[in-house]
C-alpha cells in the first residue's frame, strides 16, 4: 500500500478535488451527472487533472466510472510517459478506493463540486478580466465577463422541473435503503435512508443510548462511515459499550463467568400443544400446577427451543402468528471464558477485515460544551483531515434534574415552579441562574465542579474528594421514580418494636441515612487515594446553579443527591438564550437541516415526561419539552417495557411517528436481548397490542 503521508494534502480546496476525484473513479452515476460540467482548468492539482483526463476518456469509452481499472490505467498511462509522477498518482487513486470508495454520498459531494466550480470559474474569469483591464482591452475584459456568466448558468445546479432531464432523474430516483437491522426488527424499521432524522423516546434507564450504539454497529457492518457523539458518558464507557457489542461478550477478570441469555421459543413448544413435525423439543416445560415451569439450567440440552414456523415466514403475518406461533422466551446458561485485551484486539481486527477499518469516530464532550455549531464545524474538520464523509450521525442524550411534575429535565429548564426531590420531600427553590464556564472533573458518571458536595456515605463531600476516596454517592432517584433516603432500611435494635407510630419511624429513616447500602450509586471496589488516582482530568464547562433548594439545600439530579447546586447543562449548548422550549425546537431543527444538508441518517434521543415513566405503551403525547419535535422528525421509535418485560429481557420497539409511511401505535417489534453481553436484539418479531385510550 502506498505510504500517504508523504503526498498528505490539508488545503481544503484539495480535499474537494480529492472528493470529486473519488467519486468520478468509483460512482458511475456521480460521474454522468458530474462529467458535463468538468473543466480541467477549475482543479489546481497537476495529478487530479492529469486522472480526471483519463476518467472522462474512460467513460467515453466504456459508459462507467473505471472503479479499480484505474489503477491498470495509471500503470499502462506512467509506462508510455516517465515524466509522469507514478507514485503520487497511484496515492491519490489509493485514497478514492480506500477511504471513499465504499459509500460515496453523492447527493451531498455533487452541490459541493458544482459550487466549487462555479466559484473557480468565477476565480479564472476575474483573473482574465484583470489581464485585459491591465492591458486597456476593454472589449476583451467584458467578453470573458459575458463568458462566465454562460458557464456558470451551465454549471449551477438548479434544473427546471419540467425539463427533461428534472422529470428524466424523477421518474429513474428511487430511494435507496441506508441500512438495516437483522431479523423482523429491520423489516419494522424499513426503510431507513439517508436524509432522515430519527428520534429515540423513552423514560431514563430504558435503553436509548444502548439503541444509538446498535445503530452505529449496524451502520458499522454495512460498511458505512459513523460519528458518534456522546455528550453524557465519557469516551471510555462508550467504547466499552461498542466493543462489548462487537465482541458478544464483556470484560470478564475471573477464570470463568456464567450468563442466562434469553432465546427465542414458541409457547406451543414450552406446552407440548405443537404438533407439527418440525417442533424442537420432544419434552414440555409443564410442572404440576398446568403452568410452565420457570427456567432451569439443568434442561439446558434437554430442552430445546423452537422457531420454526416464526423462521419460516409464517409468524410474520398477524393471523398466522395466533395460529402457528405463539410467541415466548427460554433461556440459556452460556459460560464465558476469562477475557485478555488480546481477545478484544483480534475481534478488532477481524472486524475490520470484514467490514473494513477507520469507518468509526467516537467523541465525547461535557455537557453544555457541544453545540449544533460545533457538531458542523467539527464533521467539517474530519472531512477535510481525515477525509471522512459520514453516513450516520448519533448523538445520544444529557444529563438530567428529577421534578415532581415534569419528571427527569435538565438544569437549565428547570423553572421555579418545578419541585425538586431532596431525598426527603418535594420542595421549592429560588430558580436557575447560569454561572459561566468552569472547570470540572468526572466521577461515578457525574460531572461538576470539583468542589460541588454530594451526600456520600460519609456525608457530604466535594466530588474531587470523592473521586480521591472512592466514596460511594447516595442514589435517591431510579427510572425517574424518587427514592426516599433511609427508606426500607431499619436497624435491627429497633426492628422489634411493633408500636412506633408513623412519625417516630421517620424519624429513624432521618438519622441514620449512611446505612442504607443499597441504594448507593456506582459502589467502587476498593478506596484509592490521590497518588493511586493520579492527576484529576478537567474540562471546561458551562455552569448551571439552582438557588436555595428546600430547608436542607439539596435536589437530585442524574440520579444522585447533590448539595444546592449542580453543574449540568442539556444536551447541546445554546447558541443563544432564548425560552427554553424555542431553544430545544431549534436544536431539532439544525440537526434536520445537518441530515439534509450532508444527506446522512442522524440519530438522537429524547426523554419522556414524567407520566409515562410507568406506561406500558409510550406515544408522541409523553414527548418531554417541545412538542414542534414531533413535526422536525422523520421518524420518532418508542422503547416500551413493563417491569416484567424488563425482568425477562425483552422490550417492545414502536413506531409512534412516522413522515415518509403509514404506521399504526397497536402494531409493535418485540425484541429480546442480552444486556450482560451488550446484544441489543438476539430476536424479533411482531407483535399486536390493544392500547387504552
Amino acid at each position: 500500500m502506498i505510504d500517504r503521508v508523504k503526498f498528505q494534502i490539508t488545503n481544503p480546496e484539495h480535499t474537494i478535488e480529492e472528493l470529486i476525484l473519488a467519486g468520478m473513479i468509483t460512482h458511475t452515476d456521480f460521474l454522468k451527472r458530474i462529467a458535463s460540467r468538468v473543466n480541467l482548468d477549475y482543479f489546481r492539482s497537476l495529478e487530479i487533472r492529469i486522472l480526471i483526463s483519463w476518467i472522462l476518456e474512460y467513460l467515453e469509452t466504456q459508459g462507467e466510472a473505471p472503479g479499480k481499472k484505474m489503477e491498470v490505467i495509471c500503470r499502462v498511462e506512467t509506462q508510455k510517459d516517465e515524466a509522469l509522477q507514478k507514485q503520487k498518482l497511484e496515492s491519490l487513486i489509493n485514497i478514492a478506493l480506500t477511504q471513499f470508495g465504499d459509500s460515496f454520498n453523492t447527493e451531498y459531494v455533487l452541490p459541493k463540486a458544482l459550487r466549487y466550480f462555479r466559484k473557480q470559474s468565477l476565480t479564472l474569469s476575474m483573473e482574465l478580466t484583470r489581464h485585459f483591464l491591465d492591458k486597456d482591452d476593454l472589449e476583451e475584459a467584458e467578453l470573458s465577463y459575458y463568458k462566465y456568466k454562460e458557464v456558470a448558468e451551465e454549471i449551477s445546479y438548479t434544473p427546471n422541473p419540467f425539463s427533461d432531464e428534472a422529470i428524466q432523474n424523477w421518474w429513474e430516483y428511487t430511494e435507496e435503503e441506508l441500512m438495516r437491522f437483522p431479523g423482523y426488527l429491520g423489516t419494522y424499521l424499513s426503510p431507513i435512508c439517508r436524509g432522515q432524522l430519527i428520534g429515540v423516546m423513552g423514560p431514563p434507564k430504558r435503553g436509548k443510548t444502548t439503541l444509538l450504539t446498535e445503530f452505529a454497529c449496524i451502520a458499522l457492518m454495512h460498511k458505512l462511515k459513523v460519528a458518534f457523539f456522546s455528550l453524557e458518558m465519557n469516551l471510555n464507557k462508550i467504547n466499552q459499550r461498542i466493543m462489548t457489542r462487537l465482541a458478544g461478550k464483556p470484560k470478564i477478570p475471573e477464570k470463568y463467568q456464567d450468563f442466562v441469555i434469553p432465546v427465542m421459543d414458541c409457547l406451543k413448544n414450552q406446552t407440548g400443544e405443537c404438533r407439527s413435525v418440525h417442533r424442537a423439543s420432544k419434552i414440555n416445560l409443564l410442572g404440576d400446577d398446568g403452568k410452565v415451569r420457570a427456567y432451569d439450567p439443568r434442561l439446558d440440552g434437554r430442552y430445546l427451543p423452537c422457531t420454526y414456523c416464526l423462521e419460516t415466514g409464517k409468524g410474520l403475518n398477524t393471523r398466522l402468528l395466533e395460529n402457528d406461533y405463539a410467541f415466548a422466551v427460554w433461556y440459556q446458561t452460556k459460560r464465558y471464558p476469562h477475557t485478555t485485551i488480546k481477545d478484544f484486539k483480534t475481534v478488532r481486527d477481524d472486524f475490520q477485515q470484514i467490514f473494513g477499518g477507520n469507518n468509526l469516530v467516537v467523541e465525547a464532550y461535557p455537557v453544555g460544551t457541544f453545540s449544533c455549531k460545533d457538531l458542523k464545524n467539527r464533521l467539517t474538520l474530519l472531512e477535510q483531515e481525515k477525509k471522512l464523509l459520514f453516513d450516520v450521525i448519533c448523538i445520544p442524550e444529557g444529563s438530567l434534574v428529577l421534578t415532581q411534575d415534569r419528571g427527569l429535565v435538565p438544569i437549565e429548564k428547570i423553572e421555579k415552579s418545578d419541585k425538586v426531590w431532596d431525598g426527603r420531600a418535594w420542595v421549592g427553590h429560588e430558580g436557575v441562574i447560569y454561572k459561566g464556564v468552569r472547570e470540572v472533573i468526572e466521577y461515578a458518571g457525574i460531572t461538576a465542579t470539583p468542589n460541588h458536595l454530594f451526600w456520600t456515605e460519609g456525608g457530604w463531600r466535594s466530588l474531587e474528594l470523592c473521586r480521591k476516596l472512592g466514596l460511594r454517592i447516595a442514589q435517591t432517584e431510579h427510572n425517574g421514580k424518587n427514592l426516599r433516603i433511609g427508606e426500607n432500611y431499619i436497624p435491627n435494635s429497633e426492628s422489634s418494636d411493633k408500636k412506633k407510630n408513623k412519625e417516630g419511624w421517620k424519624a429513624v429513616w432521618l438519622l441514620c441515612p449512611h446505612r442504607v447500602y443499597s441504594m448507593w450509586k456506582r459502589k467502587n471496589d476498593s478506596k484509592r487515594d490521590s497518588r493511586q488516582m493520579g492527576p484529576l482530568p478537567k474540562q471546561l464547562s458551562r455552569v448551571w446553579d439552582i438557588r436555595n433548594a428546600g430547608p436542607f439545600h439539596s435536589f437530585t439530579v442524574q440520579g444522585v443527591l447533590a448539595h444546592n447546586c449542580v453543574d449540568y447543562a442539556c444536551i447541546m449548548k445554546k447558541e443563544d438564550r432564548r425560552e427554553h422550549r424555542l431553544e430545544i425546537g431549534s436544536i431539532w431543527e439544525q440537526l434536520t437541516a445537518l441530515s439534509q444538508e450532508r444527506n446522512c441518517l442522524v440519530v438522537t434521543a429524547s426523554q419522556t415526561n414524567r407520566a409515562a415513566t410507568s406506561k406500558a405503551d409510550l406515544s408522541m403525547e409523553d414527548l418531554a419539552e417541545d412538542y414542534s419535535k414531533a413535526m422536525i422528525a422523520d421518524m420518532f421509535l418508542a422503547i416500551n417495557q413493563t417491569s416484567q418485560e424488563k425482568d425477562a429481557q425483552i422490550l417492545r420497539i414502536a413506531t409512534i411517528l412516522h413522515r415518509h409511511r403509514g404506521f399504526s401505535l397497536h402494531h409493535q417489534c418485540r425484541v429480546i436481548q442480552a444486556p450482560s453481553i451488550g446484544q441489543f436484539c438476539l430476536g424479533s418479531c411482531g407483535i399486536t397490542r390493544k392500547l387504552s385510550r
